[in-house]
């Protein structure tokens, strides 16, 4: 005769087997409704990039119809002029040791160098009155005023002041910094100013020939390059 216990277990091994069957099921539908609200989540977060490409693109629209023909050529010489003056500096640190074979050509060419450098402000400002707003804008302006564009302006100078002496150092300071710090950020707003007037073309920065060895190394994290705050001093 069976015994109390084996009578329970007898008793409830058919409820047993009715739930468990239940609760799998409830933990394939909670398991299946998650799936469904990720899903929901990883739309919505789609949706919301692709609402606010729209948003610029029509932003950006609107801007060109707002500007009339005279505006639009202005923003087009200054961005003419800013990638043609980046190219004057870069001629200068492509060749400042040729030209530290001579003392007046040298600081003659840091002279020129230096006045394009300084140039590139006004050509920035003309930009910026059109750009305000412009997210991508004002993270580049973040990096080229603090700090960045100066040192550029500094070296130059030092090498005014103390002629061939200075050449190597202050060509590897400058293309340490303006390579990785400097022109991209050019390029950025090159590339915005561009899309504001409808441009057909994309001008940018005139590269120097080091920045593929700088930027490679930046990349590989051998060197740490850009501008590091303290401008390089020149004994």
């Amino acid at each position: 005769m069976p015994s109390n216990t084996l009578r329970v277990f007898l008793f409830l091994l058919p409820l047993l087997s009715a739930a468990y069957p239940q609760a799998n099921k409830n933990g394939q539908n909670g398991q299946q409704n998650q799936n469904n609200q990720n899903n929901e989540n990883n739309q919505n977060n789609q949706n919301n990039q692709n609402q606010n490409q729209n948003q610029n693109q029509n932003q950006n629209q609107n801007n060109q119809n707002q500007l009339d023909d005279a505006t639009k050529q202005q923003i087009q010489t200054a961005i003419d002029a800013w990638s043609r003056d980046t190219g004057v500096v870069t001629n200068f640190l492509d060749n400042s040791a040729a030209f530290a074979n001579d003392q007046a050509i040298f600081v003659n060419q840091a002279n020129v160098a230096n006045s394009a450098e300084i140039d590139e402000l006004a050509h920035k400002q003309v930009l910026d009155q059109f750009l305000t707003g412009n997210e991508k804008v004002q993270q580049a302006n973040a990096t080229l005023t603090g700090g960045a564009f100066q040192l550029v302006v500094d070296q130059l100078q030092l090498g005014i002041d103390q002629g061939p002496s200075v050449a190597q150092p202050i060509t590897d300071a400058i293309n340490n910094d303006r390579c990785i710090d400097v022109l991209p950020n050019i390029d950025t707003y090159l590339a915005e100013a561009g899309k504001l007037i409808g441009a057909t073309q994309t001008a940018s920065a005139i590269r120097p020939s080091q920045c593929a060895q700088v930027s490679a190394a930046a990349q590989a994290g051998t060197q740490n390059l850009g501008f590091q705050g303290n401008p390089v001093s020149i004994p």
